[in-house]
């Protein structure tokens, strides 16, 4: 009897042990992000960290925030099934914890794929040839300065190019105020 209690409960452990596991594979974690930050900050050179600036975005873009619960208080049938297909269809892959990209020029912008599509083409020109310095910020410093969605981290990216300024401008992209 104790053989099979012990064989249950072994099995149990395991399974909730793979379900985490499994789980855990579809987020991108803050402990992640940290050892990017911290390879991002390594970086010696200007070029490099841009690269590695732009494939993180991209690559971010196909993380989602965690989204709230739906409320279907006053919808009718109808209205339900159809907010039901739109959640059905939105990606399910979420981000427990993103890094803040924040493009510094007169104004500040938050480059994020997912809120904007439009930056596409910012980020074909985010190099050393547009952007004079990038700044990692991490804990109480990128919180201090951005709030709650840089409780990731953030990183700066700062530049006086006036091409990379009109282009932003073009674009009529959504600012923060410093």
């Amino acid at each position: 009897m104790r053989t099979y209690a012990f064989s249950i409960i072994l099995i149990f452990t395991s399974l909730i042990s793979f379900a985490q596991n499994q789980v855990s594979e579809n987020y991108l974690s803050r402990e992640e992000n940290e050892t990017w930050l911290m390879n991002l900050e390594k970086s010696q050179n200007l070029e490099t960290k841009l690269n590695a600036i732009q494939q993180k975005i991209v690559d971010d873009a196909q993380f989602i925030a965690p989204r709230p619960g739906v409320s279907y208080t006053g919808l009718s049938k109808e209205a339900r099934e159809r907010l039901n297909a739109i959640q059905d269809s939105l990606p399910k892959v979420t981000a427990a914890c993103k890094i803040l990209f924040v493009l510094d020029l007169d104004e500040m912008y938050i480059v994020d794929l997912e809120k904007n599509s439009k930056y596409k083409a910012v980020i074909k020109i985010l190099d050393s040839e547009h952007i004079d310095s990038a700044k990692v910020l991490k804990g109480i410093t990128a919180t201090a300065l951005y709030g709650a969605k840089a409780n990731c981290g953030a990183v700066t990216m700062n530049t006086e190019n006036e091409e990379l300024a009109a282009e932003l401008k073009k674009l009529n992209l959504k600012t923060t105020k410093k």
